[in-house]
This record gives C-alpha cells, structure tokens and sequence, in this order.
C-alpha cells in the first residue's frame, strides 16, 4: 500500500499528496463563483473563465511583476536586417537569423552568425571552411546602417579575424555617408532586397 500512495503521490505532485487513503482532502478549494465556468479554476474571486491560475484575484490591476521569483527573460529581437537582397555588383545576399550567404554566380561564401546588436547595427560571424582563400574558419564583423531615404548599406569590416571576441571587438565602419565613404577597404554595399 505505501508503494502504491507513493505512486499516487508521484503523480499527483502538483495538486497534493496524501499516504495512504486516497479519498480524503487533497487541500484544493472549490470554486463556487458562478461566473467563472473553468473547471481548472479553484480561486472563487477570479471570473475569467479562461484563467487557470489559482492564485489570480481576476484584478485588472497588473503590476507587472510575477509571484514566482524567477527572472523573466529578456525578449529576443530578431536580427532587424533578415531578407534577401541584391548588391550594387549583382551579388545575391541571403540573410537570416543565423547565416549570411554571398552568392557570386561562381562560388558561395558563408558566414555562420553568433552575436549581433540591432541597436548598434553591427554583427560578426564564423567564416566556413568553404570560403575562398585566407578567410575559410576566420571571423568576420559587419556593420549596417541605413541612409536618409531609408536604403541599407553594409560594410565588411574585417574577414580575417581569429577569434570571436576579436570580430566582435573590431573597429567599426563609419556610418555617415556609405554612399561615398567610411568603410576600408572596399567601400559600403547597397542592399537592394528582392
């Protein structure tokens, strides 16, 4: 008998756990406001009927605060530059949350991303082992802006860094005018999505 409460107490962990015999008072409280038609509800004060937390008083009055002392998570902002698009030289960009791909008609070069900051419009990457020359397993850092009539640019900062936190360290493109300078050594890129 103890080995089947046990049991009955294993799967009943959640709503109460009584040894032994099974029938008595499991400690929840009815409720009895009629207003409320959920089943799962056991506050009689909460008359949202698709609520199923107990210890919700039904007040429209959110604090903002949880009862539990968990940290809520920060929200998770995707990358503000996700799309496919063309450059000025007819190069196919595929950008998505996690990979940057250049398609030059001949050959690919990818970029496998691991931190970027929309706010601070900058991001760097693993190159792959497939790229061309000095950069395959390199570390990449680009930085984005966008002109006055809302157009994106990009500049690769560097494609030969040999860390991470190298990339991610990496001097910043200087944003001011992409159309004509700021970005060594090839210039900014105008990204024309399709």
């Amino acid at each position: 008998m103890f080995y089947l409460g046990l049991l009955i107490c294993n799967a009943v962990v959640l709503s109460g756990c009584v040894m032994g015999d099974t029938s008595k008072d499991t400690g929840a409280t009815e409720n009895t406001n009629p207003d409320d038609t959920n089943p799962d509800d056991t506050n009689p004060d909460d008359t949202n009927p698709d609520d199923t937390n107990p210890d919700d008083t039904g007040s429209t009055n959110d604090t903002g605060t949880d009862s539990d002392t968990e940290v809520d998570p920060e929200p998770v902002l995707d990358l503000e530059i996700i799309g496919n698009y063309f450059d000025g030289s007819g190069t196919e960009h595929a950008i998505s949350a996690n990979y940057w791909v250049m398609d030059y008609g001949s050959e690919e070069y990818s970029y496998a991303l691991t931190q970027y900051s929309n706010e601070d419009r900058w991001l760097v990457g693993e190159n792959a082992l497939t790229n061309d020359g000095d950069e395959a397993g390199k570390w990449s850092h680009f930085d984005w802006t966008f002109d006055a009539d809302g157009a994106l640019w990009f500049c690769q900062t560097t494609w030969l860094a040999d860390s991470e936190e190298d990339a991610v360290n990496w001097s910043e493109a200087d944003p001011t005018m992409p159309s004509t300078t700021g970005c060594s050594p090839y210039g900014w890129f105008k990204l024309t999505p399709f």
